[in-house]
């Protein structure tokens, strides 16, 4: 019996050698959270990042103020916006582009600053659930989506984010964004109209300032 069960397992081994293996690639974070980074571009040319940021009945864009801003009085700098976006996957060929009407989202009350940290975000849509249950973004007037791929639009659940004190020294980081300052000028290494991504840790925190 003894000499069966070797015999057995020496088959096994033999078998399993000869199977080609294939090693399934994985991610360090979720598919999805790759449709995260948003470029915004305004009417001058001048562009930055920022993000979706999502609650249970509202949907913002979240960038930095002085993108929208001119400083120190707090002016728009631009009477429209554009929004550039992929979907779910970094492989998939769908995108987004959507172009906002600023000065009447402003008028609106639609546009928020914060008026010490460089932070600012827009309002562009509220969320219905329809008769079947299903949860849809429903744009304002001022939100003109141009291109639209097939899988939905992505946001950051504010149940997500944390809070200065949450964030400590050492906690590791991965930063989203269109740096468009990066490369030799006249000799593109990258696509600027896709979003990198790097990797780092908090070096330091400074509490007076909440950065």
């Amino acid at each position: 019996m003894f000499k069966l069960i070797a015999k057995a397992n020496l088959i096994f081994l033999l078998l399993f050698s000869l199977i080609p293996f294939r090693a399934y690639s994985q991610r360090d974070i979720p598919d999805n959270n790759l449709s995260y980074p948003v470029l915004i571009t305004l009417a001058d040319q001048s562009s930055a990042s920022g993000f979706f940021l999502s609650t249970d009945t509202t949907f913002y864009f979240v960038t930095a103020r002085h993108v929208l801003f001119s400083q120190p009085k707090n002016i728009l700098k631009s009477k429209e916006a554009t929004l550039l976006f992929y979907s779910v996957t970094d492989t998939a060929t769908g995108r987004f582009r959507i172009k906002l009407d600023l000065s009447n989202l402003f008028d609106e009350n639609h546009i928020k600053y914060h008026k010490k940290h460089d932070v600012a975000m827009i309002h562009i849509a509220n969320k219905k659930t329809d008769l079947n249950g299903i949860e849809k973004l429903v744009f304002f007037k001022q939100v003109d989506i141009q291109e639209k791929a097939s899988l939905p639009i992505v946001g950051v659940s504010v149940s997500n984010c944390k809070i200065f004190s949450d964030v400590l020294i050492a906690n590791e980081v991965i930063i989203f964004g269109y740096p468009r300052s990066l490369g030799i000028k006249n000799f593109p290494q990258i696509d600027y109209d896709r979003p990198l991504l790097r990797k780092g840790i908090v070096a330091g925190k400074t509490v007076k300032r909440k950065q």
